[in-house]
């Protein structure tokens, strides 16, 4: 089941309240909270309120998008603060970052400390109920499709999944055999249509026909799966309501689809 959302970091100069009204208003099913600004790592009464807020407006949160980096040692950012806060929250997933160096350029001291930290905070968030999804993005040891394989199986474990969205600058071709590469895997999704050189944001209307390959490819994901908008384009509220409508869309015939 395709679950039509939002991520908040889309408009970080509105409240919680605004993000929740834009949500619902645009017939969004969910939110993914981010922890820089709506629901900072470790206010864990700001979480509670926006669980609340976000239940009241008849939607769901969908996840907590974290800004921890594994391995990093960061003094800063406490894991044991970032899950208090998802589970204040209610939310079912914590999303972050497999470090900040790219997979090539990693040395192997500092990929088992990465894979190492990933480990505690998986076994920490199970205790909890709660998932670890990783983000999908460059500069991490979760780059690419062949990446997000090999970090699983080292990992290994059970509440580990991966996000995905389409790599900046690849064609959908080869972007949906990624995707189908990790599908065994995958948490949620993304949304966003850039293209050109450089890359421009731009609505999702003018990349439905890759969307809709994608979708396609997903409809065994068992399960939900929320595919959550993130960037629009010049960061408008208009911009944002066309690509929900467009979202909702490609949702619904997915839905035929997986039916048939």
């Amino acid at each position: 089941m395709i679950i039509p959302g939002l991520t908040s970091i889309t408009f970080r100069n509105l409240s919680c309240e605004e993000i929740a009204g834009l949500a619902r208003d645009a017939g969004l099913k969910s939110i993914e909270w981010g922890g820089d600004v709506h629901v900072p790592h470790g206010a864990v009464a700001r979480a509670g309120e926006a669980a609340r807020m976000t239940s009241g407006a008849g939607l769901a949160v969908s996840s907590y998008g974290s800004y921890y980096r594994c391995g990093m040692d960061d003094p800063k950012l406490d894991f044991g603060k970032v899950l208090d806060t998802a589970v204040a929250l209610k939310a079912p997933i914590i999303r972050v970052w497999a470090g900040k160096i790219a997979s090539r350029d990693c040395l192997p001291a500092q990929r088992r400390a990465i894979v190492a930290d990933l480990r505690r905070i998986c076994a920490r968030a199970a205790e909890a109920e709660v998932k670890i999804g990783l983000e999908f993005h460059r500069n991490t040891l979760n780059d690419g499709p062949a990446e997000t394989l090999k970090l699983m199986g080292e990992a290994a474990s059970p509440n580990l999944g991966t996000y995905w969205q389409p790599p900046v600058g690849m064609a959908g071709r080869e972007a949906l055999a990624g995707l189908r590469k990790v599908m065994p895997f995958l948490l949620h999704i993304h949304v966003f249509h850039w293209a050109g050189s450089p890359p421009e944001r731009l609505l999702l209307e003018q990349g439905q026909s890759e969307w809709r390959e994608y979708f396609s490819a997903v409809r065994q994901s068992p399960g939900e799966l929320h595919t959550l908008i993130e960037f629009v384009k010049e960061n408008a509220v208009e911009s944002f309501q066309s690509d929900a409508r467009v979202l909702k869309k490609l949702a619904a015939e997915y839905q035929v689809l997986a039916m048939n």
